[in-house]
């Protein structure tokens, strides 16, 4: 049996040509591993997945990973990814999901979609925000009405107890927003929208 591996970028899709045996069989490559399961990956945690194409013949493997508009930018965007041969006719493919949302991964063989094509995976933040999980300091970001600074005397108090105070004084009138942030991810129910008052005047007075 020969055996010979090309690794290169091609099309955006990054190509493992391998020569094994005679003819191709796309229909048997087989794809596994944690990195294709539809539940459970996490943000910014390096996953896996192996190529398994011990069965399937002559051909070339291609493998695109995508992620959906909103995860890195505006648009849909290629996800960098590793590709190691094994000594069995299998691949391991590497990569780190860099934030939530939704993935698409395509694997071809011989130019051709392998059967349950594409896999589409959902990828959660790395830490359950509901629960307040992980020890960072939330981020806290004020959008006024008008341009420039929203509030001033902004501050972000730890109160030891896995939650924090924020404190901060309105410099502008009118509707508000209030993002709020943990580990990178908005909390529920973030962005906050508030009307801010205008001042009351304690000179003021009725009689």
């Amino acid at each position: 049996m020969e055996r010979a591996v090309l690794l290169r970028e091609e099309e955006q899709l990054r190509l493992a040509e391998v020569t094994i045996g005679e003819g191709s069989h796309p229909v048997n490559v087989n794809v596994y591993g944690p990195g294709v399961e539809k539940l459970g990956l996490k943000a910014n945690e390096p996953t896996y997945l192996t190529v398994d194409c011990s069965e399937a013949g002559q051909g070339d493997v291609r493998i695109g990973i995508k992620c959906t508009p909103g995860v890195v930018g505006q648009v849909e965007a290629d996800i960098d990814f590793d590709i190691i041969k094994n000594d069995n006719d299998t691949f391991t493919v590497k990569y780190m999901p860099p934030g939530l949302g939704r993935y698409t991964i395509m694997v071809l063989f011989a130019n051709q979609e392998i059967p349950i094509m594409p896999f589409r995976i959902k990828v959660d933040p790395s830490h359950d925000a509901n629960k307040g999980a992980g020890k960072a300091k939330p981020e806290v970001h004020f959008t006024g009405a008008a341009k420039g600074d929203a509030v001033q005397d902004f501050e972000i108090i730890d109160n030891h107890d896995y939650s924090y105070t924020v404190r901060y004084t309105a410099v502008q009138q009118g509707n508000m927003s209030i993002s709020v942030c943990h580990g990178g991810d908005p909390i529920p129910k973030s962005p906050f929208n508030i009307t801010v008052a205008p001042p009351l005047d304690l000179n003021y007075s009725l009689f």
